[in-house]
C-alpha cells in the first residue's frame, strides 16, 4: 500500500508535459546573477508607491485585524459533525 501511494504521488508530481520545460540549464553565474538583490533607493520605494499603512487598508488596529482572520480562519477550518 505504501508503494502504491508512492507511485501515485510521483506519477502526480512529474511534470507530464515537457514541452514547457527550457532545455537550457542555467549555470551558476547566471543562477547568482538571478539571485542579486538589488535594495531600492528611498526616492525608488516613493516612486514607485511602495509605502502604507494600515490605515490605507482601511484597517484601524493591526492586531485587532490578525486575531480576527485568525478566528474566522479556524472556525472555516472546524470539523463538524454532521447533524
Amino acid at each position: 500500500m505504501i508503494a502504491e501511494l508512492a507511485s501515485s504521488v510521483a506519477e502526480n508530481a512529474a511534470p507530464t508535459d515537457t514541452s514547457t520545460l527550457a532545455d537550457d540549464s542555467f549555470d551558476p553565474d547566471e543562477v547568482a546573477e538571478l539571485m542579486t538583490v538589488d535594495p531600492l533607493s528611498p526616492h525608488e520605494i516613493v516612486k514607485q508607491g511602495l509605502l502604507g499603512t494600515w490605515s490605507d487598508f482601511g484597517i484601524a488596529d493591526g492586531a485587532e485585524w490578525v486575531n480576527t482572520n485568525k478566528k474566522t480562519r479556524r472556525e472555516s477550518r472546524k470539523w463538524q459533525m454532521p447533524s
